[in-house]
């Protein structure tokens, strides 16, 4: 009777664990199909919700700008324990990333490669990046392009700026470029943006990055057992989550936090002043530009801007920015906020991002800035360039 029973239960204990992997792998096909149907119905509801009329967009019949965003969207990035995150190596028809993690700046060919060459790092995020640019007409591009027109032929300009960053990567990364060695002669900065939007996100609490919460959770993941990890997957769940909030009468966002930038501009000079400080004690110069926005541009807007709308608590915090910056002597800071005050043609394709004639613009007016520096050194380390 022993004898037939161990056989019996044995089946019986296998056939239990077939069905709950059945079970399982029914519910987890289930729950990806309604997790699909949900996200498409998002989407389509986006798609024919209210939106900026498409033929305004400034960039809606070139065929470039479409590449471009293919090329941007093949772009990724590695951890990084000081910056959070850096690009690895991409190499298309409009965005290269080098081995170094540094995106293609176009150097015109030098009458003077032969000789010492003097560096210049771009720092900033996105804009300066120029996400809505061909390598070509990058900021740091059109910076080298701008110098070699005036003569100046022995300036080597790297663009050390990545999507993203907000002042303290900014300055993380230049002291990596320092310690390491690979001093610049200047450093010019292009900022403002993702420091204000990053403390908004975090209750208006400066000093923390966009993808701080993405990498909490990635880490909470990795703390926890087999199961915890199976539960958490639900974090990224947008159907889970929504019927959670509806469970627990959690609307589906948090009360609008108005911004208040009273500590982050502090904040943003007190990081600033850093970098002025490491480049007094290396023997660099550094360059502090507050980039435009377009909530803060007073230019007559086209039909594409005036569907973006005005943030007024985003002006305010330039204002706040600028008031803290001018209030500290000595730092080389330029507002850049007025710069497409009279421009008439489209500039911004949405608020931080703009046109590559708004890049020109903008590299023409840091080279006009820096230029008498330029000069100013010219020869030390390398030959007169030519007039």
């Amino acid at each position: 009777m022993t004898n037939g029973t161990k056989p019996s239960r044995t089946l019986r204990f296998l056939a239990g664990v077939r069905d709950f992997w059945l079970i399982l792998g029914i519910a987890l096909v289930v729950l990806f199909a309604l997790e699909g149907i949900y996200r498409a119905q998002q989407a389509i509801r986006v798609r024919l919700g209210a939106k900026p009329d498409s033929s305004a967009f400034p960039y809606h019949d070139t065929p470039w700008f479409k590449a471009l965003q293919a090329d941007v969207a093949k772009s990724d990035s590695r951890f990084d324990p000081y910056r959070g995150y850096w690009p690895i190596p991409l190499h298309t028809r409009y965005v290269n990333i080098d081995s170094s993690g540094h995106r293609l700046t176009v150097n015109p060919p030098s009458v003077n490669a032969a000789h010492p060459m003097r560096r210049l790092y771009m720092m900033g995020g996105s804009t300066m990046w120029s996400l809505t640019a061909r390598d070509s007409a990058t900021i740091s591009s059109l910076v080298s392009q701008r110098l070699t027109e005036l003569g100046i032929t022995d300036v080597q300009v790297t663009s050390l700026a990545q999507r993203g960053f907000n002042s303290t990567q900014e300055f993380n990364t230049l002291i990596q470029e320092v310690s390491r060695g690979r001093k610049p002669d200047f450093a010019v900065f292009l900022t403002g943006y993702n420091d204000i939007a990053t403390a908004h996100a975090f209750g208006n609490d400066p000093g923390h990055t966009y993808i701080e919460r993405q990498t909490q959770q990635i880490l909470d993941r990795g703390r926890a057992g087999f199961g915890g990890r199976v539960v958490s997957l639900g974090d990224d769940s947008e159907l889970i989550q929504r019927l959670l909030r509806l469970v627990q009468g959690r609307p589906s966002s948090g009360p609008a936090v108005k911004r208040d930038c009273t500590k982050s501009a502090v904040y943003f000079r007190n990081i600033v002043e850093l970098d002025a400080l490491v480049g007094r004690e290396h023997g660099f110069e550094t360059f502090f530009f507050l980039q435009p926005v377009a909530s803060s541009s007073k230019k007559p807007r086209t039909k594409w801007e005036r569907a973006m709308g005005m943030k007024e608590d985003l002006v305010e915090c330039f204002a706040s920015y600028d008031s803290v910056m001018r209030a500290r002597p000595g730092l080389n800071y330029t507002s850049l906020t007025g710069l497409f005050d009279q421009d008439t043609a489209a500039v911004f394709l949405d608020e931080p991002h703009i046109t590559e004639d708004g890049n020109r613009l903008i590299a023409n007016e840091i080279v006009a800035v820096i230029l008498p520096r330029l000069r100013l050194t010219e020869g030390a380390g390398a030959p007169k360039a030519r007039r």
